[in-house]
């Protein structure tokens, strides 16, 4: 009997941690004090994720830089309110030849975002057809 409530106060504790690492934290994380690292871009239900490594840098109050497969791209930000973020004057910078189909989806979609969710380490950026989903690299 005994045992059998070890394990059961075991499973609770564990999942109340489980629960807490995936808390939302938008209100307590500074989303630009971090590189991160795209998953997927989901447009219209139609999930893709990166062959390679995307990341997005938030380069000061202002700027933030994406790189591409062999490009790169950036623009402006502005953080109105924590949750609500809107990008602009976003193109991409080519340096060299040529950038893919999944490249030019992502240099015209994060202009059409206007949300931002923290939950643990992943940030989600959301329009209204686009959910951008990105884990903490640094």
């Amino acid at each position: 009997m005994k045992r059998k409530l070890a394990k059961f106060i075991f499973l609770i504790l564990f999942g109340i941690v489980i629960i807490s690492c995936k808390k939302n934290n938008t209100d307590l994380i500074d989303i630009t004090d971090h590189i991160w690292e795209l998953k997927y871009l989901k447009v219209n239900g139609d999930k893709k994720k990166p062959e390679i490594k995307y990341l997005l840098e938030f380069k000061n109050d202002s700027l933030f830089m994406m790189d591409f497969s062999v490009n790169a791209a950036g623009g402006f930000y502005q953080i109105r309110k924590k949750g609500e973020i809107e990008f602009s004057n976003y193109h991409a910078f080519t340096e060299k030849c040529c950038d893919n189909d999944f490249d030019r989806q992502l240099s015209t979609r994060l202009v059409k975002t206007s949300k931002y969710e923290v939950i643990g380490d992943e940030l989600f950026i959301n329009g209204t057809e686009e959910e951008w989903k990105f884990i903490k690299n640094q």
